[in-house]
């Protein structure tokens, strides 16, 4: 999550005008996100499987999630809140 965190971060010039484009239509999905949508299916499945992770979370969420806190943090100037959003992230898929 932190090595995302980096990249977004280096690319936060492009973040609005991507995010613009993914929900109108106009552009598709990269391929790093479908690779980083893979990768965290891969981990929420055997999280679920060993109980480590909740088994209702999908990948887009945790995807969701990371954006939105890679995001705000970009847009406030305080990227020293990006542990601390980070670790709020894993906090929500842990089992209740």
């Amino acid at each position: 999550m932190r090595r995302y965190a980096a990249f977004v971060a280096t690319k936060r010039g492009m973040f609005d005008t991507l995010s613009a484009s993914w929900s109108a239509g106009s552009m598709s999905v990269s391929t790093t996100r479908e690779r980083i949508t893979g990768a965290l299916a891969t981990l929420l499945e055997a999280g679920a499987r060993d109980g480590s992770l909740r088994a209702d979370v999908e990948a887009e969420d945790v995807l969701a999630m990371l954006l939105g806190a890679f995001h705000s943090a970009v847009a406030e100037g305080a990227p020293e809140r990006t542990d601390r959003v980070l670790d709020l992230v894993l906090d929500a898929v842990r089992p209740r």
